[in-house]
């Protein structure tokens, strides 16, 4: 039972190992992990940081993958989830003030197991944000990159 529980991770990042020399490869474990869908507890909101934590120790050829998770729609992910990710995923579906797009990505700068990674979306219903300097959240706050991707 504990190589079956264990083998999850390994068979989870097999086909993007990056054999084939791609570099910028990155892992969601699963998809909107607070979806009553999922069955089983290492896939929902309180154990999923457990998950991303076992398929952060895969490596290869001295490389590893970079390992993060999303939430649904407008929820933010936990602190567990932000300490033990790579990157952070949220979902700008059904957000219609394009502030907001901004505002969620400093919530999570506020978290207090916050620390300097890419602020991403991952999926985004908007197409007609007006494009004026304030309101481009591609843009983002304080620089380029969706959301303010970085610092």
């Amino acid at each position: 039972m504990g190589e079956r529980r264990g083998a999850a991770p390994r068979n989870l990042a097999g086909p993007a190992r990056p054999a084939s020399g791609y570099s910028n490869v990155v892992i969601e474990v699963n998809n909107e992990c607070a979806v009553p869908r999922y069955e089983h507890a290492v896939l929902t909101p309180p154990r999923v940081h457990e998950l991303i934590t076992r398929a952060r120790r895969l490596s290869h050829r001295g490389r590893r993958l970079l390992v993060g998770t999303s939430f649904a729609r407008e929820m933010l992910p936990t602190e567990a989830v932000v300490a033990a990710s790579d990157f952070v995923l949220l979902h700008g579906n059904g957000i219609h003030d394009p502030d907001e797009i901004a505002a969620r990505a400093d919530r999570v700068r506020a978290l207090a197991t916050w620390r300097p990674m890419p602020v991403l979306y991952n999926e985004d219903d908007h197409f007609d944000f007006d494009p004026s300097p304030g309101h481009d959240w591609r843009r983002g706050r304080g620089g380029a990159g969706a959301a303010g991707v970085g610092g």
